[in-house]
């Protein structure tokens, strides 16, 4: 984060601040956002794990894993199945860790998702955030004179990386409407408030559970509906847990 950007956001305390933003108001986190997440699992594994007892369904994705071309898949892309289905979800997938469903059970096991309404929404949210960035260029002489050559250099390189991939968000969300299928996976959950995030690795799942929370903490198994362009290869989940 650059010198400018930090004049809003102080510490640790600002940065969970954006964090939670992030999450109710329905935005995606941005790909560095993931690997410092992934970087703070690392560091939290040396230091203790984020969870005190595991389940057969925990399947890390192995040190040795080296793919390339990521596509994220948005939170709101993912929904635990309720509790009173929990049961007969495990059930249905047997030994898969993956399985399609059909338009009527994706509607049992995750009433109120509408994979095509979340993406109309996402498209305007950044849409309107792209406008932002080209309607308020940066004031390159006042940057300059305030904080240096080096920060205006990291600073407009930090928006153009920005709005680089608002619009690759905005183009992939168009290409997704029609197009997102459900299926029925296997993850796992740590018995504290939390929500779902994705991405695929090549043709793997990597799908992970953010803990919110202070101390170690339980696993659980946890059945969850995705809406996704393809389906998996393989099915990978991880937990972390933030403060």
């Amino acid at each position: 984060m650059t010198t400018v950007a930090k004049r809003n956001l102080k510490g640790a305390g600002g940065m969970l601040l954006l964090l939670v933003a992030t999450v109710l108001l329905g935005l995606e986190l941005p790909l560095p956002w993931r690997e410092e997440r992934r970087a703070d699992a690392a560091r939290a594994k040396s230091e203790g794990p984020v969870y005190t007892t595991t389940v057969d369904w925990y399947k890390p994705l192995p040190d040795t894993w080296t793919g390339r071309g990521d596509v994220e898949i948005p939170h709101e892309f993912f929904a635990p199945v309720p509790k009173a289905l929990r049961e007969e979800a495990t059930a249905l997938l047997g030994e898969e860790d993956s399985i399609a469903l059909t338009t009527e059970e994706a509607a049992r096991f995750s009433p109120a998702m509408d994979p095509n309404a979340i993406l109309q929404a996402n498209i305007q949210e950044r849409t309107q955030e792209l406008r932002s960035y080209q309607d308020d260029p940066l004031n390159e002489a006042d940057v300059l004179k305030r904080y240096g050559a080096d920060e205006l250099k990291e600073e407009k390189l930090q928006r153009h990386n920005i709005m680089k991939r608002l619009a690759s968000e905005i183009e992939r969300s168009q290409q997704w409407e029609n197009q997102l299928k459900p299926y029925l996976i296997k993850a796992v959950v740590l018995r504290v408030g939390g929500y779902f995030g994705g991405a695929f690795f090549s043709d793997d799942l990597l799908v992970y559970f953010q803990g919110m929370g202070s101390n170690g903490a339980p696993m659980e198994r946890r059945p969850v509906v995705a809406f996704l362009p393809k389906k998996p290869r393989n099915v990978y989940t991880e937990v972390d847990m933030m403060e």
